[in-house]
């Protein structure tokens, strides 16, 4: 128990450490010397930068990324945002995106 408690420490100060992350929403628990890391994070980015910060812990085995990956609600756009832009790239490719049955050349 106290060598899982010395990891889990271990791996939450290497997470604490990154300066790529915000450890903040990260949980690390231990079981059976295994480390699981969940919470949210902003980016796969951050994800693969947690997984990276723990792997860097030398005593640890095995590692489960139960990381979520939850984009802050300000950089989410809005259909009605999205729609022109997509309906710009369909028209500028000479497609029609009104079209009710486009065929498919096999």
């Amino acid at each position: 128990m106290e060598i899982e408690l010395t990891l889990q420490s271990k791996v939450m100060k290497e997470l604490t450490w990154d300066p790529n992350l915000d450890a903040s929403q990260i949980e690390v628990a231990t079981a059976d010397s295994v480390i699981t890391l969940t919470g949210n994070v902003r980016t796969h980015a951050h994800k693969l930068a947690a997984e990276r910060a723990a792997k860097r812990v030398t005593s640890l085995h095995v590692l489960a990324n139960d990381l979520q990956v939850r984009p802050p609600v300000s950089s989410q756009r809005k259909y009605t945002e999205i729609a022109p832009a997509v309906a710009a790239a369909w028209f500028g490719l000479g497609l029609n995106a009104v079209q009710d049955d486009p065929e498919v050349s096999h």
